[in-house]
C-alpha cells in the first residue's frame, strides 16, 4: 500500500505529488492534468480534497478554501477570471449565507446575506470606487423589499420599498435640490398623489402622477402656507384652466396655461364676455340699463371691433356712437 510522499497517476492523465497513507493521498499534495498544469495545492483527506488552492489552466487562482465532496464548501473565496472575488461561505460551489463581493480594482461591491452566489437578504452594495450605491432587501440579486438607493455621489436618492428591482410602494424621492416627493410608486414610477416638501419639510406641492409624470390635478404653495397655483398639469407642465396667487393669498392672475406658458385671462375674458352682451342688449332694446356696468373702455373697444370706428369721449358720448 502506499504510504508516505509518492505518486499516483490516474487513468485521465491526472496526477498527485504528496503523502499518502493506505493507498489514498492524506494530508499535504498537489494534483496536477496530464500536461503538468497545476490543478490543486492543499490538504487530502482520505483521497478527498479538504483544504487549499485551485488553479486554472492558466495557473490562475480559482478558488481558496475549503472542499467536501469534490465541492466548495465552508469558508472560501473565488477568483473570476475578470479578477473580481467573492468570499464567505460556501455550499456545494455556491456562497450561501453571509458574504461578499469585491470588484476587480479590489474595492468591496458587496457585503450581507447570499445565497446561488448572488445578493439575497439584507445587504449593502457599493460602486466600484467605494461610494455607497444601495442598502436593504435584495431578492436574486435585485432589490426587492426596503431599501435606500444611492446617486453616483453618494447622495440618497430614494427610500422606501422596492419590487424586482425598482421602486414599488410607499417610498420618499430625494431631489438634487434638497426637496424631496413622498407618495407611491408602481414599476419604477411615481403613482397617485405625490407630495413635496422643502428640506424643512414644508409642503410645496401636491401632485397627481400617472406613470411617473406629473398629469392631473395640482397644487403648488408658497413658502408661507400660502396656495401658489391650484390647476391641472400635463406631462410636468401647468396645462389647462388654473389660477395662480400672490404670497399674500389674493388671486394673482385666473386663466388658461399651455405647456406651463399662459395664455388667457379667463377673468377678464369673462369680463369682455359680459360687457359685450350688455351692449348688444342696449342696441336691441335702447334701454341705457344695460349700460350701467359698461366701462368706457369697453364701448370704445366695441366700437373699433364691430364698428370699425375710433373714438375717444366721455361714455355719454360713446353711447351716442353706439346709437
Amino acid at each position: 500500500k502506499y504510504h508516505g510522499q509518492g505518486r499516483e497517476n490516474y487513468e485521465d492523465g491526472d496526477y498527485i505529488i504528496g503523502s499518502f497513507k493506505n493507498n489514498k493521498a492524506e494530508g499535504k499534495a498537489k494534483l496536477y492534468n496530464k500536461n503538468g498544469h497545476l490543478k490543486f495545492d492543499g490538504i487530502f483527506k482520505n483521497d478527498e480534497k479538504r483544504k487549499g488552492k485551485s488553479y486554472r489552466l492558466n495557473n490562475q487562482l480559482q478558488y481558496d478554501g475549503f472542499f467536501k465532496n469534490g465541492k466548495y464548501e465552508g469558508r472560501g473565496v473565488y477568483y473570476t477570471t475578470g479578477g473580481s472575488r467573492y468570499e464567505g461561505i460556501f455550499k456545494a460551489n455556491k456562497l450561501e449565507g453571509k458574504g461578499k463581493m469585491f470588484y476587480s480594482n479590489g474595492v468591496m461591491k458587496y457585503e450581507g446575506n447570499m445565497k446561488n452566489s448572488v445578493p439575497h437578504g439584507i445587504g449593502t452594495e457599493y460602486l466600484d470606487d467605494g461610494t455607497l450605491s444601495y442598502k436593504g432587501s435584495f431578492r436574486n440579486n435585485l432589490y426587492h423589499g426596503h431599501g435606500q438607493d444611492h446617486t453616483e455621489n453618494g447622495e440618497v436618492r430614494y427610500v422606501g420599498n422596492f419590487k424586482n428591482g425598482v421602486e414599488n410602494g410607499k417610498g420618499v424621492y430625494h431631489t438634487e435640490n434638497g426637496n424631496f416627493m413622498e407618495g407611491t410608486s408602481k414599476d419604477g414610477h411615481l403613482e397617485g398623489k405625490i407630495k413635496v416638501y422643502s428640506p424643512d419639510r414644508r409642503l410645496l406641492a401636491i401632485y397627481t402622477y400617472v406613470n411617473g409624470n406629473a398629469n392631473g390635478k395640482a397644487v403648488k404653495y408658497h413658502l408661507n402656507g400660502n396656495k401658489k397655483f391650484q390647476g391641472t398639469f400635463v406631462d410636468n407642465l401647468e396645462h389647462g384652466p388654473g389660477t395662480e396667487y400672490n404670497e399674500d393669498g389674493t388671486i394673482l392672475r385666473k386663466g388658461r396655461w399651455n405647456q406651463g406658458d399662459f395664455v388667457q385671462d379667463l377673468e377678464r375674458r369673462r369680463a369682455e364676455t359680459i360687457n359685450q352682451s350688455n351692449i348688444k342688449k342696449f342696441l336691441q332694446t335702447r334701454d341705457k340699463k344695460h349700460l350701467k356696468k359698461v366701462t368706457t373702455t369697453m364701448i370704445k373697444k366695441y366700437l373699433k371691433k364691430y364698428g370699425n370706428v375710433d373714438k375717444n369721449g366721455t361714455k355719454k358720448k360713446l353711447i351716442q356712437e353706439l346709437e
